[in-house]
């Protein structure tokens, strides 16, 4: 006899695809959110990684979403000597920011994560401490 229910769920994980198509129209904390349980699915199922770099934002996105999906795939690409997307390569955010949406000025919070961000993350404009690349691991995430 046939399986007549269909799984809820066809994956563990989401592709840079799905995290574009569900951040379109969200604020920034809700990207930011998307990226860091991006970050511990890439660390917690290394045999998905091709998959789950596949797709790219669409011109729903805003320029930060882009630019955030784009810093975190650089970042987690370079580590892991995995081949970055080519649409990647030069979204950048017109003004510095960090992954949460704070901007960054010389004495405030975003200043501080700046300094602890991965270098790729100059390329981008958005910056996020290089500790939560380890989300998803053994390693203990700093605060």
């Amino acid at each position: 006899m046939p399986d007549l229910v269909a799984p809820l769920f066809h994956k563990t994980y989401m592709s840079v695809g799905d995290i574009a198509e569900a951040c379109e129209n969200r604020k920034i904390a809700y990207t930011a959110r998307q990226l860091y349980q991006f970050i511990a699915d890439w660390n917690s199922r290394p045999e998905n990684r091709e998959e789950m770099l596949k797709g790219l934002p669409s011109a729903s996105n805003t320029i930060f979403q882009q630019a955030a999906i784009a810093t975190v795939l650089h970042a987690l690409c370079d580590r892991d000597n995995m081949p970055l997307p080519v649409w990647a390569r030069d979204v950048k955010n017109p003004t510095e920011i960090t992954l949460d949406g704070i901007e960054i000025s010389e004495n405030d919070f975003g200043s501080l994560v700046k300094a602890e961000a991965p270098m790729v993350c100059t390329e981008h404009n958005v910056y996020f401490e290089a500790s939560e690349m380890d989300k998803g691991t053994d390693r203990p995430v700093t605060i």
